[in-house]
């Protein structure tokens, strides 16, 4: 904010990446080094294909969320958001399909690029509309997914 942005460097002088993750469930780390990994992607090509073809997958979805955030109507991000998540992280239940994570408002609204407040509004009306569960807690159900798809298309 307001400054210029000085990447962090690692040992050996290369950019340090500024994301993070956090887990679901239980998971075990594995950290390689630099040298380590490209050497591993030099001796075995099939390893190598399979990371280019996984980063060209991240990289037109990271696209894909970039121009719905320029160009799409605020109900159709969140409706995608939804049904993206829905169809990764789903999980069928009699009511719906639960989505696998809690997201607060505030996490929803950063994920699409709005301001909370129309964040709210819109997921109000998806529950008004039934399209999600209303009064489910912290859940978050998708009631009616082929609803979700026509919104988020």
């Amino acid at each position: 904010r307001g400054g210029p942005t000085v990447a962090r460097r690692d040992g050996d002088g290369t950019a340090v990446h500024p994301g993070n993750a956090q887990t679901l469930c239980p998971a075990t780390i594995l950290k390689l080094s630099r040298k380590v990994y490209c050497d591993l992607l030099q001796n075995h090509p099939r390893a190598a294909c399979q990371v280019i073809s996984y980063l060209g997958s991240r990289l037109k979805e990271s696209q894909d969320q970039v121009k719905s955030i320029a160009l799409d109507p605020a109900e159709k991000r969140i409706a995608a958001l939804l049904l993206r998540l829905a169809e990764k992280l789903g999980v069928q239940e009699k009511e719906g399909i639960r989505i696998g994570i809690h997201l607060s408002r505030e996490e929803i609204a950063h994920m699409t690029g709005m301001a909370e407040e129309t964040t709210v509004r819109i997921l109000s009306r998806f529950k008004e509309q039934r399209v999600l569960l209303p009064d489910c807690g912290k859940k978050l159900i998708v009631h009616d997914i082929e609803a979700l798809r026509k919104l988020g298309s």
